[in-house]
């Protein structure tokens, strides 16, 4: 075999082996290529499986969340099951709901804060440790207005009223203590009762006389509203009061 014949020879047998192993590299890549191409798919599928479960649970929360707020308007707009059955006690009760403003009148609040008005109302409602601690505050606020006497308090009254506010404090700490203090209630619960030790009394002090004076710092508002700068406002209006003898007034 000459050399020209050898080269030859090479060049086949090369040749089929390249042939060979570009035909292994072919059904390898295929394989690959299927063999990925489901792992692709299942990935897929089990991503758009995720997807769609995540969206049931995200609609059935949302829907959750839907029906609690349309309960809540319910309950708010007084159409709800519990709170017709609460306004026929109150009705029973001699409290009726002012029409104009929605609420209660004075006298009307006093007559569903009795102990026994309390316990009627409330036994409607789910009973829980939380609402124990409503009708101890409701029952201890009736127990404080009782009290409110335009005279002179004895000292076993005024002992009654600073019991009734300390129990209103604690009741009031186990249900409602994350919420903010309303500056009316921090009187009640902080100086109330010293007021009533030093003078005797707590219902002969009135702040009509402070409400009285509302209307006409609004019309004197009015007449200053054409300044702009707030705090010339503020102090025309301020001395048209001293003028007026609105501020300390002995006329």
């Amino acid at each position: 075999m000459t050399e020209r014949q050898d080269y030859r020879f090479y060049e086949t047998i090369c040749v089929a082996v390249r042939r060979c192993v570009f035909a292994l590299l072919d059904r390898v890549t295929e394989f690959w290529e299927t063999s990925s191409s489901k792992k692709l798919n299942e990935a897929t599928v089990s991503r758009q499986l995720l997807l769609k479960l995540e969206r049931i649970r995200l609609f059935e929360q949302s829907e959750q969340v839907r029906k609690k707020y349309e309960k809540r308007l319910e309950v708010w707009k007084g159409n709800g099951d519990t709170r017709k059955r609460l306004e026929k006690i109150w009705t029973s009760l001699g409290a009726y709901i002012s029409a104009h403003k929605q609420d209660f009148s004075g006298n009307h609040t006093l007559k569903l804060l009795d102990e026994a008005a309390v316990e009627e109302y409330c036994s409607i409602l789910e009973q829980t440790p939380q609402l124990s601690h409503i009708k101890g505050f409701l029952i201890n606020l009736g127990k404080f207005q009782k009290l409110c006497v335009s005279r002179e308090m004895s000292d076993d009254e005024i002992e009654s009223m600073e019991i009734a506010i300390d129990n209103i404090w604690t009741h009031l700490q186990q249900f409602a203590g994350h919420l903010n203090v309303t500056p009316k209630l921090y009187v009640l619960l902080e100086h109330t009762a010293d007021f009533v030790k030093t003078h005797k009394t707590l219902a002969r002090i009135s702040e009509q006389c402070i409400e009285g004076i509302h209307a006409i710092v609004n019309r004197l508002k009015q007449r200053f509203r054409t300044d702009r700068d707030e705090s010339r406002r503020i102090n025309f209006v301020f001395r048209s009061l001293l003028f007026n003898c609105h501020v300390f007034s002995t006329c």
